[in-house]
């Protein structure tokens, strides 16, 4: 199990510890992670950036200019929107990645925003603006209430309000998908896993242009070290 699949299990547990069963917080335990998380695209696209590079001390020092400023992404965001407390926030390694109720940022069984989600993304975006060199992909799940294909468009018509008033803000390198049920991450007989399905998922990472300069950068350092 890697370190991102730990944070975001941990994640996704904080998220009910204190609504969830006991019976049902020790089935989450007892179940392998990679099970819970593997169609969890969120997961993966933090690691878009860096995916499939050898290791490589130009690398190494690539991953870390872009993950000092995913770090200061964190801060910021933690900082800004944790008033709210809904939000779990985690920077696994070059990306950030924030898991939030969906019941928290929808009206229910509709596609509106609630006054706190308005007010979370407005929030996210004045941060994200300030970081043109992120990209922003944003995953909304559902919970298996309904039909397989009411459950999708719901979860479109959600990620496309989100990425509407993302752009609204300003915030224009946005990515967005409705996964319907079709990613649970426990099961849907219970009420609590039924809530805990009910997500949204944003990971944020560096842009291949950011990661373009900062290989540059280093190359020039290293030549210069080197004369």
């Amino acid at each position: 199990m890697n370190r991102l699949s730990t944070l975001l299990f941990t994640a996704l547990l904080l998220l009910s510890a204190c609504t969830m069963p006991k019976e049902i917080s020790n089935a989450l335990y007892d179940r392998e992670v990679d099970e819970l998380l593997q169609n969890t695209a969120a997961e993966y696209i933090v690691h878009a950036g860096f995916e499939n590079k050898d290791a490589t001390l130009l690398n190494k020092r690539t991953a870390a200019v872009v993950k000092e400023q995913a770090q200061l992404i964190e801060i910021k965001l933690e900082s800004m929107l944790s008033e709210d407390e809904v939000a779990t926030i985690r920077q696994p390694d070059e990306g950030v990645l924030i898991v939030i109720p969906s019941d928290f940022m929808f009206k229910s069984g509709r596609s509106e925003l609630t006054e706190g989600g308005i007010r979370y993304m407005e929030g996210f975006a004045f941060i994200l603006s300030q970081f043109p060199d992120f990209r922003t992909y944003i995953l909304v799940h559902t919970d298996n209430n309904a039909s397989e294909y009411m459950s999708l468009a719901l979860s479109e018509e959600r990620a496309k309000t989100l990425k509407k008033i993302l752009k609204k803000e300003g915030l224009g390198a946005v990515h967005t998908e409705g996964k319907g049920a079709l990613v649970p991450i426990i099961t849907n007989e219970s009420e609590e896993g039924r809530k805990l399905n009910r997500r949204v998922e944003i990971a944020v990472v560096a842009s291949p242009k950011l990661i373009k300069q900062s290989r540059k950068a280093i190359k020039r350092d290293i030549r210069k070290s080197n004369n």
